[in-house]
């Protein structure tokens, strides 16, 4: 069964798979989807769920039935920001965080916010490879996504990337960690006074042998919170 994600609608799960497996060349012109049963399978829904879904998908071109044989892929490739087929903005988050419980807090908040907007949200988890990251994140832009979300394993091997991000006018948030050589739109916690607020609190109890355990000395978050 695929899992979905908080708050988003059950048919608009089964449709945006769909998209992907057409966007990512999964699905090609004509090849026959998976059938109401099987979708009910993958997706833990209801058969009107699924045709509803699907009914869109057909409205949209996207695909078309035979009666007795099923639906088949029309050929024509959707723009995932094309407005009333589901406006999609990405989540690309690198290996590092994805067993931390805290990003499903981060995944449930950017979701339920975007939904009030009219986008769904498309998460895509890599294994902290900055290959594989920048792999994904072309594929979105290729895609026509509306924006991207990025925590990414190393931004200092991925400038290149954001700057193809830029030049083709799509929207992008870097989770976390940044490159001062190259300036982006950016969240992150204040790394330094947090550490120091911590080494504060403890030097208070009398401890005077602090260490600092990291394994990521390039990140900018990991450096702030040594400075700190």
């Amino acid at each position: 069964m695929e899992a979905r994600q908080p708050g988003t609608t059950k048919y608009r799960v089964v449709k945006d798979y769909v998209l992907r497996m057409v966007n990512s060349g999964e699905y090609v012109a004509d090849q026959r989807i998976p059938s109401e049963s099987e979708f009910i399978g993958m997706f833990g829904v209801s058969s009107i769920t699924v045709r509803r879904a699907m009914n869109e998908l057909v409205s949209e071109g996207i695909i078309y039935r035979i009666k007795g044989k099923g639906s088949f892929v029309s050929g024509q490739r959707p723009r995932f920001g094309a407005r009333g087929s589901g406006s999609l903005v990405a989540f690309v988050l690198s290996g590092l965080g994805k067993c931390d419980p805290s990003y499903m807090q981060i995944i449930k908040g950017i979701q339920s916010f975007i939904s009030t907007k009219g986008y769904s949200l498309i998460l895509e988890y890599t294994e902290d490879s900055t290959e594989q990251e920048n792999a994904i994140i072309n594929r979105f832009i290729e895609n026509n996504i509306e924006g991207l979300l990025i925590y990414p394993s190393n931004p200092q091997a991925s400038i290149e990337v954001f700057r193809r991000i830029r030049d083709r006018g799509i929207p992008f948030v870097v989770l976390d960690r940044h490159v001062s050589s190259f300036p982006v739109n950016f969240v992150s916690d204040n790394n330094h006074d947090g550490a120091f607020a911590a080494v504060e609190h403890l030097t208070s109890l009398g401890h005077t042998r602090v260490a600092f355990v990291g394994f990521t000395s390039y990140l900018s978050s990991e450096q702030e919170r040594y400075q700190g």
